[in-house]
């Protein structure tokens, strides 16, 4: 029968026991990852039981065998020589003191290691001293991720309280590991989209200006030609080249738009946070289709019912919106006409500002109605369809709607027109038009006398040609094919105007060729274009935030050369 004193011994030992257990449960907790953690545990454990050498164990990638971690902790130097030796092992399940707790998936212990068979260092052992080993594994949820073993000089048998107190301390340790992997596959995952975000966004801009810009080229050379060539077979055929032209750019920005919108929401496609004032914003997409309408003797009218009313979003989807909105309603209107008008409707913080684009065209069946919003459908889609396209522009719209809040409702009619409303909540308590969209201007000033100076910047011969051959009637044009040349012109003359390409080769690009531009005090306030193939979403922003005036994407007509031209001089 136990005493008193009996008793109170081992009410002592219990509370050293715990205290122990805290203090090491606590250093786990504390660790800034399990390699440490693990390094901390063996040292606790060492320092407080006397038993000499600790080291751990972890499974290979494979999960075949444990390997050695390369942690141990002793407080005898000689020792460090077993962990040497000890590098060249692994132990499959079953193999040795920490393969049979790998198996066993329990504390297995071995009274003297350097006379038993089974432990495959018996020799190394020996030499050093080590007589009593036992091995614990550490779980990481259900695995098994690794074990921890710990020697004594002497032989011993079987201690139960040894082994309940490491066995305490490897729970808390595997929930450590576990959620240092988690957090580790969560890192390396992030680090993985990063990494594939970024490859995307590298493959949008340069593929869009791989485009861009031969095919500015291109377009640029028919119309040289097209006002060059008088007779009418020859200007038809430079008609549907460019028209062909048109075709299969506008095809590939409605694709980029697609791969854009289905991209997760960052900066570069930010929807929120931006004051956009409706009307101006429409009335820029609207002098685009002006033409058309005159071309097709469609009457097209835009009524401003909305004021200066403001709502949030992204300026550029707003615009591709209304723009594919506008593309759908001349598509498919022969005769009669199309009306855009803008609103408000609601009353308090349900006011909000509608978009109504109206149009006389076939209109579209009520059982089709659904599906013209979802990619690549459309409401006749025979191989022997009159209208042709892919089935895009209006399954983006409802994406740029969805994105920024909004909602699209459509009315339709087969044989008597569509009417096609968007609707965006109102920014409350905001009535003033604070210009936020309208490029930032750079207070040109005329010191010269008759022509005025361009200055252009490009490196592609083609598109080089085709700008200078426009201008040249009614300015004078220096040509640079790099940033460095561009900069010695512009100390030898002054300029009235720089147009100036993004991607320049070779050298300095246009940005860094601009701002080293910016720095010379009769170029501080003459206006700069930029001309680029980057069309993404936020890079006109970018280029107006770092020096740029106005900004103008390939490929471009030789009348909106001169529409921006014309708005900066």
């Amino acid at each position: 029968m136990a005493t008193h004193d009996d008793c109170q011994e081992l009410l002592l030992a219990r509370e050293r026991e715990l205290d122990l257990l805290r203090k090491i449960i606590s250093s786990i907790f504390s660790s800034p990852d399990y390699f440490v953690a693990l390094e901390r545990v063996l040292g606790e454990v060492v320092r407080a039981t006397g038993w000499k050498f600790g080291e751990a164990w972890i499974l290979s990638e494979d999960e075949s065998a444990l390997v050695n971690s390369r942690i141990y902790y002793t407080e005898e130097p000689s020792l460090s020589g077993f962990f040497e030796e000890s590098l060249v092992y692994s132990f499959p399940y079953g193999v040795g003191l920490p393969g049979k707790a790998l198996e066993r998936r329990e504390a297995v212990w071995f009274q003297d290691v350097s006379t038993n068979k089974e432990f495959l260092r018996a020799a190394i052992a020996a030499r050093y001293g080590l007589k009593a080993g036992f091995s614990i594994p550490v779980f990481s949820g259900e695995r098994v991720w690794g074990v921890l073993v710990f020697f004594a000089y002497e032989a011993r048998r079987q201690e139960p309280g040894m082994i309940r107190l490491v066995s305490a301390v490897a729970a808390p340790l595997g929930e450590v590991i576990q959620r240092k992997e988690l957090e580790y596959r969560l890192r390396q995952e992030q680090e993985r989209s990063r990494q594939l975000e970024t490859a995307k966004n590298f493959f949008f801009q340069n593929i869009s200006h791989e485009l861009r810009t031969p095919m500015n080229g291109i377009l640029g050379l028919t119309q040289l030609l097209t006002d060059e060539i008088e007779n009418p077979e020859q200007r038809e055929l430079l008609g549907l080249i460019t028209d062909s032209g048109n075709r299969l750019l506008h095809i590939f920005e409605k694709m980029l738009h697609l791969l854009q919108l289905n991209r997760p929401v960052s900066d570069e496609i930010n929807t929120e946070g931006n004051i956009l004032v409706v009307d101006p914003l429409i009335d820029e997409v609207v002098q685009r289709y002006r033409m058309s309408a005159i071309k097709k003797k469609l009457s097209f009218e835009f009524i401003m019912g909305a004021s200066q009313a403001q709502i949030t979003g992204n300026a550029d989807f707003f615009r591709q919106a209304v723009d594919y909105l506008l593309e759908n309603a001349f598509k498919f209107t022969c005769s009669g006409g199309i009306k855009v008008v803008t609103g408000l409707v609601g009353r308090g913080q349900k006011r909000r500002v509608y978009i109504n684009v109206v149009d006389t065209g076939i209109g579209i069946a009520p059982a089709k109605q659904r599906l013209i919003f979802e990619d690549f459908r459309q409401a006749d889609e025979g191989i022997d369809r009159p209208f042709e396209g892919i089935g895009l522009g209006l399954s983006l719209v409802k994406r740029i709607v969805d994105m920024m809040d909004g909602d699209i409702e459509l009315q339709s009619e087969e044989g008597a027109g569509s009417s096609f409303t968007i609707f965006f909540p109102l920014v409350a308590g905001l009535h003033e038009y604070h210009g936020m969209l309208a490029p930032r201007q750079g207070g040109y000033r005329s010191d010269a006398e008759g022509e005025k100076r361009i200055l252009l910047v490009e490196d592609n011969f083609i598109n080089l040609l085709v700008i200078e051959k426009h201008l040249e009637h009614d300015f004078a044009v220096t040509r640079a094919s790099s940033g460095e040349k561009a900069l010695e012109a512009a100390q030898k003359k002054r300029f009235d105007l720089v147009l100036m390409d993004i991607n320049l080769g070779r050298g300095i690009d246009g940005i860094e060729t601009t701002r080293q531009l910016r720095l010379m005090e009769p170029y501080q306030s003459t206006p700069i274009i930029a001309v680029t193939g980057y069309a993404m979403d936020k890079d006109r922003e970018s280029l107006l935030g770092i020096g740029f005036n106005e900004y103008i994407a390939k490929p471009f007509s030789m009348e909106m050369l001169d529409t921006v031209i014309t708005k900066v001089l």
